[in-house]
């Protein structure tokens, strides 16, 4: 009888409850956002990528283009050195669970002051709030050290708003 308790217990503690895997994940990603607002350096990428990536990390673009995480990396330093991030947030639409962790659907949502050199969004010359919603669905794996995010793969285009509040869908 201790024997067969001793197996109802453990898997149960098996067992994730789906609320509070999301309740784990969205906290992860606001700590990405978080990060994401206050790099400086290379160095915040690689602290980022190191704490909450697993090494085989890959994310595949619209296009089918897939991004190792040493692409994603020098991709970000770049992005960032050009266009810093003003407000970042990503919230998520639906989890489930999966053998080794959880599938996550997610829309992160970028702003960006941009200056408009071509005259795209008005008179040419005018800084503008470029706005990007980018629906996601994402692979985490639960590890020893915690959560890691294994891979992340972009359903369809961003959605982009110049200058305009968003609505949340």
């Amino acid at each position: 009888m201790t024997g067969m308790l001793a197996v109802l217990f453990t898997l149960q503690a098996a067992v994730q409850d789906p609320f509070l895997v999301r309740v784990d994940l969205q906290a992860l990603y606001d700590q990405i956002s978080g990060m994401t607002l206050s790099f400086e350096q290379p160095a915040d990428v690689d602290v980022l990528q190191a704490v909450l990536y697993t090494s085989d990390y890959t994310l595949v673009d619209e296009n089918g283009r897939h991004w190792s995480r040493i692409e994603l990396r020098d991709e970000s330093i770049r992005v960032f050195q050009q266009s810093p991030v003003d407000w970042m947030a990503q919230a998520i639409r639906k989890v489930s669970l999966t053998a080794d962790g959880a599938r996550a659907l997610v829309d992160t949502t970028i702003a960006r002051k941009v200056t408009d050199t071509e005259g795209r969004f008005g008179p040419q010359g005018r800084t503008h709030t470029r706005t990007e919603v980018t629906r996601f669905q994402d692979e985490w794996i639960r590890t020893p050290t915690g959560w890691k995010l294994k891979a992340r793969q972009q359903v369809g285009a961003a959605k982009v708003f110049v200058d305009r509040p968003l609505t949340w869908p």
